[in-house]
């Protein structure tokens, strides 16, 4: 999606979905989606997820993504799931920084949380 150059803006826990066929999650309804760099004087987004950038009406990138993101993954593995080591609880604060020059990109969010995850699994 990023890479497509569009913001889906709307990430959230409802917003993901469980794929059986594929055994994947998937991200789904892209009613909030925007171009990337672009300024919304709408609120995009749902309460509790939405980007400072978003809420201020600055340039939304894949960064805003990033942070609904952490918010989402905040909520359900260190609140539903009593998931919460020191490594996963730093990599979702730095998802959810203020500053969105400072959030770690979608790749590296990736690498991070795919080896926290399989070495948490039994």
């Amino acid at each position: 999606m990023h890479a497509a150059g569009l913001v889906h803006c709307d990430v959230k826990p409802a917003n993901i979905v469980y794929d059986e066929e594929n055994s994947r999650y998937r991200l789904c309804d892209f009613g909030c989606a925007l171009e990337a760099f672009t300024v919304s004087y709408e609120e995009q987004g749902s309460d509790g997820f939405r980007a400072p950038e978003v809420a201020c009406g600055e340039l939304i990138g894949p960064l805003a993504d990033i942070f609904s993101l952490g918010c989402t993954l905040d909520r359900i593995l260190a609140c539903d799931l009593g998931l919460n080591s020191p490594e996963l609880k730093a990599i979702i604060a730095s998802m959810k920084c203020g500053q969105p020059q400072k959030r770690p990109s979608a790749e590296k969010c990736a690498i991070v949380l795919q080896s926290l995850l399989l070495s948490a699994t039994p």
